[in-house]
Order: C-alpha cells, then structure tokens, then sequence
C-alpha cells in the first residue's frame, strides 16, 4: 500500500470504530475533532465557517440524507461545530452526520487524482506513525492519572529524606557546636558554598546545549551596492480531473541595494521565470517582471501597490530580539497571487524555528525551519470560491553576513473553484544566494576580448559593450534558411564561447534571437525564439551554465534597415549577452 492508500485506511478504521455514532460511542464530539484535525494535517482539507466551501458541500450532503436537518443548524455551522469538537453537534440526526462523513471521506479520496496526482512520493501526506496518531480518549486519561501517580511516588520519596537530612543536621550542629564552635562555624561556611556551586551546577546541567549557546541578533545586512543574485530552480505539478501536468522551472533574482537610511533598504531588480518544457533542455524566458521596494532589517517588506514582485513577501524574517539555538519565533508574510484576475492576497503568521547548525568557523550556518499556511475564501472572484495553502522549508542563514545561502521549500496548495472543481499544486523549490558585484569597465573590456578572441575566426560576428553588459553578436551564420536547426560549423563557435561563459557563473546569460520584418509577425517571432532556444540548449549541454535563458524578439528590435537585403541580413542574428546584475 502507498501512502495515500495507507492514510485512508486508517481514517476509515476511525470510521468503522464508530465515528458517527455518537448516541452509542461516549466522546464522539471529540473523535470528529480530532478526525478533522487530520484531515487538514493530512489532507489539507480547509475547514472553517464559511460559506464557500459548505456551498460546495451542500448539494453532496443534500443527495445522501437531506438539508437542513430537524434543528435549524446551517452547513457552515455543522463544519465548525464538528472541527471544534463541540458536544452540539450530536444534536444533528445521525443519518446527516453520517453523510458528513461519507462525504468527508469520499472528498479525501479524490484527492488521489487531484492533490495527491502530483505523486505519493512527495507530495501525498506520509501516513502518520503510532505517535503522531491522535490517542485514544481512554489513553489520554491513562497518561493523565499515570503522571499524577509518577508525581506523588516522587514528593513521597523525597519527603522522608528531606526529614532524615534536616534531623541529622540539626543534631550535628548541636553537638559540634558545644565542642568546637570555630570548627563548627569554619564546616558550615564550606557546606554553605558546596551546596551554593552543587545548586549553580545542578542548574547548569540541567540547560540543554541550547540554553547554554549565545543568543544571535538575526538581521539583514544589506550595504549601498550590494547585488544579491538568487537561482530558484524547482518543479511545478498541477493536478486536476483531466490528468496531470509537470513542468521544470527556474526563478532567476538579480536584486540590487540603491539606497538605505537607518532602517530600511531600497531594493530594486529583475525578476524572471525561466520555464523548461518536458522533453527539452532548453530554458526559456516565460515572464519578465521589474520591482522596486524596500525592506527592514528584519526582512519585513513594503511593496507599492501594483506591484507583482516579490509574490513570496516577508519571509524570511526575524525578531528584534536575538535568539537562542532551539527558539522559535512569529513574522507576519504574504502571498500575493498577481496573474489571477484582479490579483488578490493572502496574509498569514510565518513560523521560525532554529533547529541546528551547519558547518563550522567562517562556514557555520544555522539552519532553521519555516512553516506557513492559510485557508481563505476569495472575494470578489468569480471562479475561485477558496483556497488552502500550506508551506514548508528549511533555510540555511549565514548570521556572519547576514544574508540567506540556501533555501528549500514545499508549496502544497489546493483551489476550490466555484463551480465545484478542485485544481492542486504541488511545487518543489530551492533557492541559492550569492553576492554578486558590477563589473568595472576594465572588466567588461576584458570580457569583451576573451569574446573577440573565442570568434575570432568566425565570419560576421562581433563582441561589444552595451548597457546590459557584454554581448557577442551572430549573424546569421547558425542556421540554414528559415530552420532553427544548428548547422555543423556553428557548433565549433559555441564550444568556443562555452568556457569563457562559464568563468561567470553568477551572471545571467541571455541567447536572444532576431529576424528580418520579412513574413508575419508570429511566424518571425517562433522561429527567433526557437533558434535562441536551439543555442541555449548546446549551451545548457554539461550543466555549467546555471543563469543561462533564450528569449524570442522577432523583428522587434532591428540593427539593418529592412528595406534593403544587406540589412535583413544584419538583422537575422542570435546574440549571447553575459548581462551586468540587476540589468
């Protein structure tokens, strides 16, 4: 059995145990709380009183056993009378709290072609261990009287002693001090400082290693012309009755600091989706997003409206007080859904732990737990109804600096759509920072040569400088008429231009792709992203490049004169720009 296979199992032996006979089962209010607190833990199913996701159960509920019951209870009040655990709901008929249940049951199952479509492996819930089941209400008295016992053998053993110790040292004391009270008085003063060092060492042995470490004041620190560069490469699974799509995709962040005041920091960069179809190696600029904000030391941030990026905001962040190892701690995020129609956002608490440390010296990171989520309905959308979201990952921050170097993060969301469909997304990312700086002129110059010298032999070709950054221009030397297919000889340039690439594995690559104005407009701008698109996959070949993305232009933006064959020519090229950060 897998694990989805597995989970339900178990919930249905909760069933058959008696979950929806509450006239016959003594605690049936509290086994449909925990029942449902397992099935967000699990399933993430949102519950809550809201009239969206009870519209969407209704008709179910209405089909197996009518609505409303005999008491006036409404949908969303009989959710949240359920997940409370509240002894009332045993007020509604039996039959309507059965088809609650099937309902509930059947819904988690769905999910095997829905959520859990993205695969069991990774995103279906691991079936919960002995201890992560909810105990028994029988167990949880047991645990409760069998402390109490634990308690009371304690104080009774420790009682007699403290008597027994207490008489012997009041009968020393009195017969020493009728003999020798100097002694006496020099004996007492080294037990009173033997018990004083045995109480601090007690104390200390009894702090965990944790306790004992200095506290860290986590913060940003974020310097005037600082550039961070951020590589987010991950996939993206969405899920829904017609079947299952997989796509790679990877996030390229170049964020520069412009200006900052005692305690803000003006941010301002690119943001790009580069997506890799399945069955290709060639990464492909799919969006294109310019952002300017600022944030807080702490990582708090604040975005003008309209602005799409950051959609992520807010995390990481940290508290103005420092931290131990083993701490935990709250900070408010947001989640900003900007290519649905209107956008619309999520606000929820993040929550940090500090679990360890990595690495050591120079190198020691601390490694800490981010774990956020919500359940909200959607106002104002016609097609969306609600939405459950839950977010995990790890992070590994360099307090030394005082800037992220790697992070790793789950996304599990599930769309209640208002005519009653479900869409899941399951989405797995990791995240590397670097520090990345400008190049100086003398640098470009020098890149620009190493470019001259790698096409040096090639017929039509140029590297020059520009305000992106450097670029080596190819004219139209690559492909036979109207083909994207790399002619032999063009291979000899590009194995020229691979190593030099490759000495600036912080910098974004961009292979653009150009055409004369000759034939449509659509037809130009396939075939100009296609042969891009044909380059970065040679380029891609040995995984060197990380920054690495083609872009299609079209006709868009000529360097000939389209009325003449000797620019059309010109203009028919593919360019490789090694890009300046934050360009």
């Amino acid at each position: 059995m897998n694990p989805l296979e597995k989970t339900l199992a178990w919930l249905g032996e909760i069933w058959e145990r008696g979950l929806f006979d509450g006239e016959k089962t003594p605690g049936a209010a509290k086994t449909w709380k925990a029942f449902f607190a397992v099935l967000e833990k699990y399933f993430l199913v949102s519950i809550g009183s809201t009239q969206a996701l009870s519209a969407l159960m209704f008709k179910e509920w209405e089909k197996e056993a009518g609505w409303p019951p005999a008491s006036p209870v409404t949908p969303a009040a009989a959710i949240e009378l359920a997940a409370s655990g509240d002894p009332s709901l045993l007020a509604i008929p039996a039959p309507t709290r059965r088809a609650m249940g099937r309902y509930l049951l059947r819904h988690s199952a769905s999910m095997e072609s829905l959520f859990l479509a993205v695969g069991v492996r990774e995103a279906a819930p691991v079936p919960p261990s002995e201890e992560d089941k909810p105990p028994s209400w029988d167990e949880m008295e047991k645990r409760i009287r069998e402390r109490k016992r634990n308690k009371a053998r304690r104080l009774f053993g420790l009682f007699p002693r403290a008597v027994v110790a207490l008489s012997a040292a009041v009968l020393l004391i009195r017969q020493g001090f009728a003999r020798h009270p100097v002694a006496l008085l020099a004996s007492t003063g080294v037990l009173v400082v033997g018990i004083g060092a045995g109480v601090m060492i007690a104390q200390r042995n009894g702090l965990s290693p944790a306790q004992t470490t200095p506290a860290v004041d986590f913060h940003f620190a974020l310097e005037k012309g600082l550039t961070i560069q951020i590589e987010k490469l991950g996939t993206v699974e969405i899920g829904q009755a017609g079947g299952l799509e997989r796509r790679s995709e990877r996030n390229l962040v170049s964020l520069s600091v412009t200006n900052r005041n005692d305690r803000w920091a003006g941010l301002a960069g690119v943001f790009r989706v580069i997506q890799v179809a399945e069955g290709t190696a060639a990464p492909t600029l799919d969006q294109e997003y310019k952002s300017a904000f600022r944030m807080d030391d702490r990582g708090q941030m604040d975005i003008p409206p309209g602005a799409p990026q950051p959609s992520v905001r807010s995390i990481p962040s940290f508290p103005a007080t420092p931290v131990r190892l083993g701490d935990s701690w709250s900070m408010p995020c947001e989640i900003w859904y900007y290519d649905v129609k209107p956008p619309f956002r999520i606000q929820a608490q993040a929550e940090y732990t500090w679990l360890s440390n990595a690495g050591a010296g120079k190198e020691e990171l601390a490694v800490i737990r981010v774990v956020y989520g919500a359940r909200q309905v959607v106002p104002g959308r016609e097609a969306i109804a609600a939405l459950h979201l839950s977010n995990r990952g790890t992070l590994w921050w360099n307090a030394r600096e005082g800037l992220p170097v790697r992070y790793e993060e789950r996304h599990d969301e599930l769309w209640f759509m208002a005519d009653g469909k479900k869409i899941a997304f399951g989405m797995a990312f990791t995240s590397t920072y670097t520090v990345a700086r400008s190049m100086a002129r003398k640098e470009q110059d020098a890149v620009r040569r190493d470019f001259q010298a790698a096409i040096s032999k090639t017929r039509e070709a140029e590297a020059f400088i520009d305000a992106e950054g450097v670029t080596v221009r190819l004219g139209d030397i690559l492909f036979a008429h109207n083909s994207a297919v790399l002619a032999p000889e063009s291979l000899r340039v590009l194995d020229s231009l691979r190593p030099v690439l490759a000495r600036y594995p912080g910098y974004d690559i961009r292979v653009s792709g150009h055409a004369d104005s000759t034939g449509a407009a659509g037809y130009n701008e396939r075939l100009s992203l296609d042969r891009a698109k044909s380059v970065t996959e040679y380029l891609a070949k040995g995984g060197t490049l990380p920054r690495l993305f083609a872009q299609g232009f079209g006709a868009s933006r000529p360097v000939g004169d389209n009325r003449s064959e000797e620019g059309r020519r010109k203009n028919r090229r593919v360019e490789i720009t090694l890009r300046q950060p934050g360009s």
